[in-house]
């Protein structure tokens, strides 16, 4: 009896670490670029629109549309739709105000596949990135690490930039950059998706908007729940009618 309760016990000690790791599926979630000129809704696999797949839904949002004269029809602009990478469904995702979406780790594990995930405009894909591709293993241990994931993007700041003309970084970005903890920085670059890792020396255009007093070209992630209903599904009632 006794080696029966030591047996336990020290399963519970083992296992209480992975128990506690285990993150489960947001479901689908809407992400929307600053200033709402895109909105990107992304539906988890077996959701209710019964994809296999994680599934996406882009859409441009035409802000002319007012309250006065609101048609759903007319308000949303779907520019793509398609299966993305993940496995289940991102953590996050970041648009910028010219159309690329941008997608951050898987939700069940950070940190190892589909870390930065880059589309295009019409939404192809341009890069698929592991963490090990982007950050180098002796540098990966400066974040916290769990059984299920590697917590590199924690308390991380966002940025998009036009490295040619500072005037269009919040509307025409080229670069998009992650500042990282240990004060390490990840450029990418948006229309091939190549990425350069270093210190924020490195790179100058980032080092210029850090400086200002006011930085309008932070990116934020807006994330919203679709618990109930999206701009998917109300556009599908709409048009069955």
């Amino acid at each position: 009896m006794k080696h029966i309760i030591l047996i336990t016990l020290l399963t519970l000690i083992f296992f209480e670490p992975i128990l506690s790791d285990i993150v489960l599926p947001k479901g689908p979630t809407s992400y929307s670029s600053r200033g709402d000129r895109y909105i990107a809704e992304i539906f988890t696999i077996n959701s209710r629109l019964k994809n296999d797949k994680p599934f996406c839904f882009f859409y441009k949002i035409n802000q002319q549309i007012t309250y006065e004269n609101y048609d759903h029809k007319k308000k949303f602009e779907l520019v793509w739709s398609g299966e993305l990478s993940n496995n289940i469904e991102p953590n996050a995702a970041i648009l910028s105000n010219n159309g690329y979406l941008i997608t951050l780790d898987e939700t069940t594990s950070k940190g190892y596949f589909h870390s930065l995930v880059l589309y295009d405009k019409q939404g192809k894909l341009i890069k698929d990135y592991s963490l090990d591709e982007l950050i180098p293993e002796s540098d990966i241990y400066d974040f916290p690490t769990t059984v299920g994931s590697k917590y590199w993007r924690d308390k991380a700041s966002y940025f998009f930039c036009n490295i040619a003309d500072k005037t269009e970084d919040f509307y025409n970005p080229t670069h998009f950059y992650i500042v990282l903890t240990n004060h390490k920085v990840l450029e990418l670059v948006l229309d091939n998706g190549n990425i350069k890792y270093g210190d924020l020396k490195d790179f100058p255009n980032l080092f210029d908007i850090l400086k200002q007093k006011y930085i309008a070209d932070i990116a934020i992630i807006y994330e919203n729940r679709l618990e109930n209903s999206s701009i998917t599904e109300i556009l599908k009632c709409l048009n069955s009618k």
